[in-house]
């Protein structure tokens, strides 16, 4: 990942980590001003989405098979990017 794409990962960290928040404590009280927040946020995970899938393509893993599960598991089941960015996400890509 580049410098640019890990900001945008921190970046959408920090959205999820407000909309938590925002929502478990005014519990759907004040929608009306989370919308637009979540209007940029939803662009920004399918954007995160689409850098991590690239990252995993570009990635050389041990063993094809576990860039297989890692596409699996990321496109099924989206918190497991909070395992993927801080094992391989944010590390630099070798070219061996």
């Amino acid at each position: 990942m580049n410098k640019v794409e890990k900001v945008i990962s921190l970046f959408w960290m920090f959205y999820l980590a407000i909309s938590i928040v925002y929502l478990l404590l005014f519990k759907y009280d004040f929608i009306d001003t989370f919308i637009p927040i979540h209007y940029i946020g939803m662009p920004l995970s399918i954007i995160l989405e689409i850098i991590i899938l690239h990252d995993i393509y570009r990635r050389k893993f041990p063993k094809f098979s576990l860039k297989i599960i890692w596409i699996i598991s990321i496109l099924l089941f989206w918190p497991s990017i909070f395992v993927y960015l801080p094992k391989y996400g944010f590390k630099p890509i070798s070219r061996k």
